[in-house]
């Protein structure tokens, strides 16, 4: 019985980060986008940051290179499913 719980927990923690991950993608979609009757604001992707640390802090480095801000931007984006896959990892590796 204890496998199956230990099974449990770590989907439910995998489950919680995948809900807070589609969360903060969804409220940066639907705010800079302007969905659902809601003026457009860059600080809608302010969650995406928090969301993807440490890897998020990669592009303030980026931005003081004088790079494109596209890179910076794709950093901040992919950050929370590379932190998703990390924890995946931690998860499900003897699973």
């Amino acid at each position: 019985m204890k496998n199956g719980t230990n099974v449990l927990w770590r989907w439910l923690l995998f489950g919680a980060g995948v809900v807070v991950c589609l969360g903060a993608y969804a409220i940066a979609l639907i705010g800079t986008q302007g969905l659902f009757g809601t003026t457009p604001d860059g600080l809608a992707a302010v969650f995406l940051i928090f969301v993807g640390l440490p890897w998020s802090l990669l592009a303030t480095p980026l931005a003081l290179m004088e790079l494109p801000v596209l890179f910076g931007q794709i950093i901040i984006v992919a950050a929370p499913s590379i932190n998703l896959f990390i924890l995946w990892k931690l998860c499900f590796r003897g699973a």
